[in-house]
């Protein structure tokens, strides 16, 4: 059985589905559908294997509304343009304070119960001691790491692969989507218009800080539902702090960023 007899068999069962397949894989042309009339295939003599019919009209594919919405691939996608080297040791870190307090409260009752020579006020005094240093330590990991961020992409809806296309599409309204951590060390993802930044003059531990909340027009909301694939995420509001690692090698995208916000 040759590729021409399998690609017959397998269009009379599934039509629309070897279109696909032929779209991606196979250098033949694109064919587009009618879909309001019958369809009566016939045999095509320039590619044996392949039914077509009246309705389908080789040509070159231009994905419109008109078309089955499978045949287009979206361009838009996010591309990352900054990657923190040290995510997962803040991460590990952020997680290990976590789970030591909440270690230390569910142990505490067996701390009372234990028989020993231990009087009750110095138990009270020992638990109370290292329950606030505990948590004092998680609110300075807290405090310190709440700006930092993990991830830096921008939505990218160009298909060029044109190297210097990188430096020039920063600009004012480019929406950056930017990760950090929260509270239990999950993701959040937080969407930042590129003209809100501004960069910090010497200051630890902060590069940037938003002049002002984010908004979105409604076809951008959209757009950005459908990249997040319905990911959970919120806009950034005014005085919110971004930190960076500035002094390492850095994409032209976030170089670019970090003039526009000077």
């Amino acid at each position: 059985m040759n590729i021409a007899t399998t690609y017959n068999r397998f269009y009379r069962i599934n039509p629309l589905a070897l279109l696909k397949i032929q779209q991606r894989f196979i250098s033949l042309p694109i064919y587009k559908v009618n879909k309001t009339q019958n369809h009566s295939f016939s045999v095509n003599r320039n590619y044996p294997g392949i039914h077509h019919s009246k309705n389908f009209v080789p040509s070159k594919f231009v994905p419109n509304q008109n078309h089955f919405r499978f045949f287009s691939s979206n361009p838009n996608q996010l591309e990352s343009i900054y990657e923190s080297p040290l995510a997962k040791a803040v991460k590990v870190l952020k997680l290990i304070s976590v789970s030591s307090v909440v270690g230390l409260t569910a142990a505490s009752p067996f701390f009372f119960t234990i028989q020993g020579a231990l009087p009750m006020v110095a138990r009270i005094g020992l638990l109370a001691t290292t329950f606030s240093l505990m948590a004092s330590s998680l609110a300075m990991v807290t405090w310190a790491f709440k700006p930092y961020v993990t991830k830096i992409s921008i939505l990218n809806n160009s298909s060029t692969s044109d190297p210097n296309y990188e430096v020039s599409n920063i600009n004012s309204d480019s929406l950056l989507f930017i990760n950090t951590l929260d509270f239990l060390s999950r993701k959040n993802t937080t969407v930042v218009r590129a003209n809100t930044l501004k960069k910090f003059q010497e200051t630890p531990l902060k590069t940037w800080y938003t002049t002002s909340a984010t908004s979105l027009s409604q076809n951008e909301h959209e757009l950005i539902q459908n990249v997040l694939k319905n990911q959970k995420f919120s806009l950034a509001p005014e005085n919110t702090n971004y930190y960076i690692h500035a002094d390492m090698d850095l994409s032209p995208k976030i170089l670019s960023l970090l003039k526009l916000s000077e």
